[in-house]
């Protein structure tokens, strides 16, 4: 299943939606679209966790990490986690009007992870 190319084809339209998703974060944006980035931000997250942990799963710790493209997948995953507790945190310590409101909501790491993610599959 981790070698087929319909899971390919699945991982590369969830990255695109993901690309599309960090596209449409404004400044000052309305709540509901903050919520709605938000969920789709979770979703997505978990699917890439999932192919991590299923591709772990299936070749093995070795050979995972022998190629290149599953080390960024983890890499990607890092940074989307790392993205989810950073807002968790400025939630609960009450930032996050300022980190709305002086900065974007992703980083430019997860940018960069994700762009790359999607021009890999197009080639």
């Amino acid at each position: 299943m981790c070698t087929s190319q319909y899971l390919d084809l699945f991982i590369t339209i969830v990255i695109a939606l993901n690309v599309i998703t960090m596209a449409m974060e404004h400044y000052q944006q309305p709540k509901e679209l903050d919520e709605a980035l938000k969920i789709c931000n979770y979703i997505f997250t978990i699917v890439f966790v999932l192919e991590s942990v299923f591709k772990l799963v299936a070749f093995g710790f070795r050979r995972f990490f022998k190629d290149r493209s599953e080390v960024t997948l983890c890499l990607r995953v890092g940074v989307l986690i790392s993205d989810q507790i950073s807002r968790q945190n400025c939630l609960v310590y009450g930032h996050e009007e300022m980190l709305c409101e002086y900065g974007p909501r992703y980083s430019g790491a997860k940018k960069y992870l994700v762009s790359h993610q999607l021009c890999k599959f197009s080639h």
